[in-house]
């Protein structure tokens, strides 16, 4: 049997997950770190095997000559899990010896090549959960809603953590002192009634619409109360959508405390690379995906 440590291996994510694992086994010695707590491959293969089939597939056959393209096992898992060229070719034994060598579907060989899989993790299932619960507020129990918070949870939760290849997180805190605290809302006022209405009570006339106007937007159904504002006067203007003759009415809101926002103009950057061993990383790519394709502007 053979032993490997987490330095065996270059992938960060990969190393973590085998440093979480080693106090399992018995103390005994890294066959190519003799001074590092040993692993046995066969524990290391079964965290690699399902991630290793989700991004590589075995390469055609592309001519009469039976040539197949692609790399061979030992040379993708070395890449795949940045190894020492002893531990990969450890790696790729033990994956094969997962599967029977006469299995007709068998996956793995020596003597087979593997390409890249292309497909990447995408949006699709979080598009998925932010249509149910779409669904559910819409259609069922709009108020102590269990099964939509739920759904809420799964599409959003760890949000926090997210940050773009420049480090920058998409959670936010904007200061009730700072630079963004103040933003505009601006609204077609062509009748002289709805004017001084609005002179006489700013705060409710512009904040967010009465029942009655409560038009579904980006961040909200039809009838659900949401304040949309702008950064400044001109785009809250465009909004509106206002036309030539059109008497508009404008205000302008401050924030009274700090609050934290999520800035999902964030996620048109590339995410920060992360490992394909981490645990979290098909849910953080997912999420990466759904969010622009949701949101296309910054909301408060």
């Amino acid at each position: 049997m053979t032993l490997v440590c987490p330095d065996c291996f270059g992938d960060t994510g990969l190393q973590s997950r085998l440093v979480k694992i080693r106090p399992k086994f018995d103390d005994k010695k890294c066959d190519f770190h003799s001074t590092k707590k040993g692993i046995p491959i066969e524990a290391v293969a079964e965290i690699v095997d399902p991630i290793f089939r989700q991004h590589y597939q075995l390469g055609d056959f592309t001519n009469r000559y039976a040539e197949q393209n692609g790399d061979p096992l030992v040379f993708c898992v070395g890449e795949f899990t940045q190894a020492e060229e002893d531990s990969a070719e450890a790696l790729a034994e033990a994956l094969c010896q997962t599967e029977s060598y006469y299995d007709p579907d068998v996956f793995y060989g020596e003597e087979l090549n593997y390409v890249r899989d292309g497909t990447d993790v995408g949006s699709f299932a979080h598009s998925q959960l932010w249509a149910k619960f779409c669904r559910a507020i819409t259609y069922s129990v709009r108020f102590f809603n269990n099964d939509a918070e739920q759904k809420l949870k799964e599409i959003f939760e760890g949000i926090q953590f997210q940050k773009d290849a420049d480090q920058n997180p998409p959670v936010r805190r904007l200061s009730s002192s700072g630079a963004e605290s103040q933003f505009w809302r601006a609204r077609i006022a062509n009748n002289l009634k709805d004017r001084q209405a609005i002179r006489e009570r700013p705060a409710l006339e512009l904040g967010a619409p009465p029942m009655r106007l409560r038009r579904a937007g980006r961040m909200n159904s039809w009838g659900i109360k949401a304040f949309y504002a702008a950064f400044d006067l001109d785009t809250a203007i465009s909004e509106i959508r206002p036309v030539v003759g059109d008497k508009l009415m404008a205000g302008k809101f401050e924030l009274t405390r700090d609050v934290y926002v999520l800035d999902t103009t964030r996620f048109t950057a590339p995410i920060k690379e992360a490992s394909l061993f981490n645990v979290s990383y098909e849910q953080r790519v997912n999420q990466w995906a759904f969010c622009p394709s949701s949101y296309k502007m910054r909301q408060i």
